[in-house]
């Protein structure tokens, strides 16, 4: 299994991009921060904490469905042997997770999720 875990430290724009789109999954255990919607864009799961710090883009993991939400730290070697054991499994999150990407986290369909929010606080508005 060690010649499929590459351990590359903080990374950020194309080579991270590089790196996602080359990955059957993406590990960040304790955050599931903007990095979520950069991962389903490349069509790669992201496998986190089921408690990360986040946003709120967590929620756009579904757990077997796009990526993996575990519940213990102590699970991520089980995760990491599953990938290698069963990889097919992790190109269907993929899949899916690129799905998830173009429905709900495309620029456009953030902006209009914002500007509906906004629209439903100005019509419910008490004058």
């Amino acid at each position: 299994m060690n010649r499929n875990i590459i351990l590359k430290g903080f990374k950020t724009g194309e080579e991270l991009s590089n790196l996602i789109c080359k990955s059957f999954a993406i590990f960040s255990p304790g955050q599931a921060g903007l990095s979520v919607s950069l991962a389903f864009g490349h069509g790669t799961p992201f496998i986190t904490h089921k408690n990360a710090i986040t946003g709120g883009e967590i929620f756009n993991i579904n757990h077997n469905q796009n990526g993996i939400l575990f519940n213990d730290f102590d699970e991520i070697s089980r995760i990491m042997l599953d990938i290698d054991n069963n990889s097919s499994k992790y190109i269907n999150l993929g899949k899916n997770a690129k799905i998830t990407y173009e429905k709900n986290l495309k620029i456009e369909s953030m902006f209009n999720s914002f500007k509906n929010c906004i629209d439903y606080v100005h019509q419910n508005e008490k004058i």
